[in-house]
C-alpha cells in the first residue's frame, strides 16, 4: 500500500546484495531488513537497517510507528521475564 509509514524494505536472500541495491532500498524506506552482514552505506545513514547480527543479538523486533517516528521492541531483552523462560524464581502455584 503506497503511503504506509514506516515504510520497510527487504532483501530476502542470504546472497550478497547485487551493487547499488541496498542504497535503492535505503533510499524508498524508512527501515531497512536485509539477512546479510554488510556495512551499511552513506546512502542509509538516516534509516534504520536490521541485519542477521541485530537479529541474533536482540531476537525478534516489534516495530511501533511514534508520533516521533519509529520504535523497535526487541524480544531477547524481555525474555527473562517470560514464565516459560525458568528465570529460577518459583510461584505460588509451585511451592
Amino acid at each position: 500500500m503506497l503511503g504506509t509509514h514506516p515504510s520497510v524494505g527487504t532483501w530476502w536472500s542470504t546472497r550478497p546484495l547485487p551493487e547499488g541495491r541496498l542504497e535503492a532500498l535505503c533510499q524508498v524506506a524508512e527501515i531497512v531488513i536485509i539477512r546479510t552482514d554488510v556495512e551499511p552505506p552513506q546512502d542509509c545513514a538516516n534509516r534504520i537497517l536490521l541485519r542477521p547480527s541485530d537479529f541474533d543479538a536482540y531476537g525478534a523486533a516489534e516495530i511501533f510507528k511514534t508520533a516521533s517516528g519509529v520504535r523497535l521492541s526487541w524480544s531477547e531483552p524481555m525474555r527473562g521475564v517470560r514464565p516459560w523462560t525458568g528465570n529460577g524464581e518459583l510461584s505460588d502455584s509451585d511451592e
